[in-house]
């Protein structure tokens, strides 16, 4: 999606200072522990992109808060590998790399926001940030 659909769609560019206003208005406050999962494009235009919107989270629950994202990984077999040819499965099956915290990346279908949290670079089910 282009930034002039994107702009449309939020009214003008989202900054961290909208967001920690929005999300103070919706409620949300120092301490508060918070399990979040959005879509960038459904903010609009998010100047900074992700990292903008983890900081402006950061800021309203504060240090004493909690964030937590769901990561998954994206080193797993697609949906439909049991409908492969068998060759093409067992190929999968003897050479699939295992999970690596170090090196697996977050689920793509997951956004781009476990990437972000500052969590060991969030490669795990979830990240928590404490």
């Amino acid at each position: 999606m282009d930034e002039t659909e994107l702009l449309r769609r939020s009214g003008s560019p989202v900054t961290r200072s909208r967001l920690v206003s929005d999300l103070r208005a919706l409620g949300l406050a120092e301490g508060d522990t918070l399990m979040f999962h959005t879509r960038l494009s459904a903010l609009g235009y998010v100047a900074g992109g992700a990292r903008t919107v983890i900081e402006a989270l950061l800021e309203v629950v504060g240090v004493r808060g909690t964030l937590l994202v769901y990561c998954g990984w994206n080193d797993a077999p697609p949906y439909d590998f049991i409908r492969w040819p068998e060759a093409w499965q067992a190929a999968v099956r003897d050479e699939l790399p295992a999970f690596d915290p170090l090196l697996s990346e977050s689920d793509h279908n997951n956004g781009r926001l476990p990437e972000v949290l500052p969590a060991g670079r969030a490669r795990c089910a979830a990240a928590i940030r404490m």
